[in-house]
């Protein structure tokens, strides 16, 4: 038990470094509001505490052990990356066309530069 107390402490901290997720609710924050940098910080925790029980089951000694699982689960994986990506394609292409329509927002400076990260 007092691993496991050990682990929750070591994610708490790693977790309380500021980084990518970070810099996103912040952006996410000056660009669209507290509400959805509220339900991005949500996502995040969902994400994390997946991650965490995932971890604690032992989904990673199991994929340590097995090759042939680890190498499924990297395809789904690598699969859905593609997945994400065409449809990013898909809707910034439709994008293009409704932004000529519209004339460009001035951006803040902050923001600008929090989207450079």
């Amino acid at each position: 038990m007092g691993e496991l107390w050990l682990f929750v402490g070591a994610l708490c901290v790693a977790y309380l470094l500021p980084g990518p997720d970070m810099v996103l609710i912040l952006q996410t924050a000056s660009v669209r509001g507290h509400a959805h940098a509220l339900a991005a910080a949500g996502g995040l925790a969902l994400a994390r505490a997946t991650h965490v029980v995932l971890a604690a089951l032992g989904l990673g000694a199991l994929l340590r052990t097995s090759p042939m699982a680890f190498d499924i689960l990297r395809l789904i994986g690598a699969a859905w990356l593609v997945w994400l990506g065409i449809g990013i394609v898909r809707l910034s292409a439709s994008h293009v066309e409704a932004d000529a329509l519209e004339p460009r927002r001035r951006h803040d400076t902050k923001v600008a530069n929090l989207s450079d990260f």
